[in-house]
């Protein structure tokens, strides 16, 4: 029988922003399906998913290392952070953003983890409003396009937003 674990970034849920992580052992504990999941709670949804399969002590190793050092990350129960990814891209798509091609790969990892078995409940955007913020690799076209889609999905002052202005924008 598979088993599951998951972590995410602490503190995401304030910030809107974060990495889940999400791992189906399998093979008697030496096979890790892993989902990789950069989730936008505030407007965007999933941003970026990846998906692996790999030994499951490599899998342990990157979490131990990579988020362990870089990022201060937490456990939470599977169901939850699939809840998440699920609510997540479902309010991303409802303001017209689909999530990233990756992500049905990468929710192969929750196979046989149900969101509903979740008790936590979940905001998303700011203030009962989308809240878009340009990532680090978001052109000045993308931050137009997404902020077209807001202003055509939530009308004018119906979301929030950060950019950096820049001679492109």
């Amino acid at each position: 029988m598979d088993t599951h674990e998951a972590v995410w970034i602490s503190g995401m849920l304030e910030s809107g922003m974060g990495t889940v992580v999400a791992a189906r052992i399998k093979d008697g504990g030496r096979k890790a399906i892993v989902g990789v999941f950069v989730v936008d709670i505030a407007c965007l949804g999933v941003k970026n998913a990846m998906y692996e399969s790999c030994p499951v002590d490599d899998y342990r190793e990157r979490i131990r290392g990579f988020y362990e050092e870089e990022f201060a990350m937490e456990p939470v129960e599977p169901c939850c952070a699939r809840r998440l990814v699920v609510e997540a891209i479902a309010y991303a798509q409802s303001l017209g953003f689909p999530p990233h091609p990756d992500t049905a790969k990468a929710v192969r990892a929750f196979e046989g983890v149900e969101s509903k078995d979740c008790t936590r409940s979940f905001t998303f955007g700011r203030d009962g409003k989308p809240f878009y913020v340009q990532g680090p690799h978001e052109s000045g076209l993308q931050v137009k396009r997404i902020l077209q889609q807001l202003e055509r999905r939530c009308g004018p002052g119906g979301y929030h937003y950060l950019v950096q202005v820049t001679p492109d924008f």
